[in-house]
């Protein structure tokens, strides 16, 4: 059995009541440095303050010995992806669902396949740790986003970096390909939300009018690419359109940072996770929350709709990924085995796997076989394939 120890000098509810009861809420936060090890390393995080208030967000020590598990609670580990050198934060499935790529605050990108486990390339060029990768639709490119305020373009035939994108103004926090591939946006500390022409590097939009109050942590395609979706450290999520550029919806009830958003396969839902220890589902025409999904116990760092609509899997510094049916609420699933945070999680193309990436320097992928069956009598959270461009 597992076993561990830990001591929490704060925890982040707590931590978020002292900021708001002080006053000080953040405008500005800055996640500087996370450290982990399996045996006798320190987890630090300060929170910087656009004012210089510096805060202390919660130290961990932790003293554990790693085991996966292969039970009916815990789902079937299929594949251990070992290479990377620092916490992954990112990972995605190419759309054929045979490659895995990874980003991790070793400050390279690799291509991995999800059948063997093998390690097939190491994309090396960022100067700083890289937050978020994405497919193109055809598979043939990754897109990385990273600490050095730079989002790049990958061949994956040659693994040499295409495109360099430069003009955010501090880290890049998250990436997404439009549907078409024509498009990729972007997400920053510095606020704003960025949409590039694939082919030529230009910054088409900037989105930030109305924009977010805070860092941008996520950013998303619609599947039929009319809309993106951006979430924040601001607690908000918005919606804008992706051609114009034009801000539409506004999605409050987070009670802390969002961390992930992500769109339902037929577009009609997005789903958000936040540092509130909440997953909460939206209803994108009338803006309403439609569920609030409750069960992890630490911040939950990534989200993600199956292919079909009827489940999502998030990912959480709890060390667990979860599986909800997005129908009900209920949660199906706790995929347990990392021994840290897990930042990022996906879905394989067809639902049957998915993959998690953590700060314990690992993917995981996991058999979500038995759950990849169409939920019925829950038509609105099922796909509508003639939706999809890809």
């Amino acid at each position: 059995m597992s076993s561990g120890y830990i001591v929490r000098l704060y925890s982040a509810k707590n931590i978020t009541n002292l900021i708001s009861d002080s006053g000080n809420i953040p405008q500005y936060w800055k996640i500087m440095k996370e450290y982990d090890r399996y045996v006798g390393e320190v987890i630090g995080k300060l929170d910087i303050i656009r004012h210089g208030v510096f805060v202390c967000f919660f130290a961990v020590i932790s003293w554990a010995l790693a085991e996966h598990p292969n039970n009916a609670t815990s789902g079937r580990v299929l594949q251990i992806l070992k290479g990377h050198t620092g916490g992954v934060e990112s990972v995605a499935f190419s759309k054929d669902g045979r490659r895995i790529a990874s980003g991790s605050d070793d400050r390279s990108v690799k291509i991995w396949d999800a059948g063997t486990g093998k390690c097939l390339q190491t994309l090396t060029g960022h100067s700083d740790g890289v937050n978020s990768v994405a497919f193109s639709p055809n598979g043939s490119h990754v897109v990385s986003g990273s600490w050095d305020k730079s989002v790049k373009v990958w061949d994956t035939a040659t693994g040499k970096c295409f495109q360099t994108l430069t003009g955010h103004t501090d880290a890049v926090n998250a990436v997404a390909f439009a549907p078409l591939g024509f498009h990729i946006a972007s997400a920053s500390w510095d606020m704003s939300v960025k949409i590039w022409d694939a082919a030529t590097g230009e910054c088409v939009h900037t989105l930030t009018r109305p924009g977010h109050g805070n860092a941008v942590s996520s950013v998303v395609f619609s599947p039929d690419g009319i809309l993106i979706a951006s979430g924040s450290y601001d607690y908000n999520v918005k919606t804008w359109n992706a051609a114009t550029g034009e801000f539409l919806q506004h999605f409050t009830g987070h009670e802390s940072c969002v961390s992930s958003v992500a769109f339902s396969p037929d577009g009609k839902h997005i789903a958000s996770g936040s540092w509130d220890t909440s997953v909460k589902i939206w209803d994108v025409a009338t803006v309403d929350c439609l569920q609030n999904l409750t069960g992890h116990t630490d911040f939950v760092k990534s989200v993600a709709f199956s292919p079909n609509g009827s489940n999502i899997a998030s990912g959480s510094n709890d060390r667990s990924v979860k599986i909800w049916d997005a129908g009900t609420g209920k949660c199906l699933q706790t995929l347990t085995g990392h021994s840290a945070a897990v930042n990022s999680v996906a879905f394989s193309p067809d639902g049957s796997h998915v993959a998690s990436g953590s700060l314990d320097k690992s993917v995981t992928i996991w058999d979500t076989s038995g759950l990849a069956k169409p939920h019925l009598g829950n038509s609105s959270f099922q796909a509508n394939q003639r939706n999809m461009f890809i």
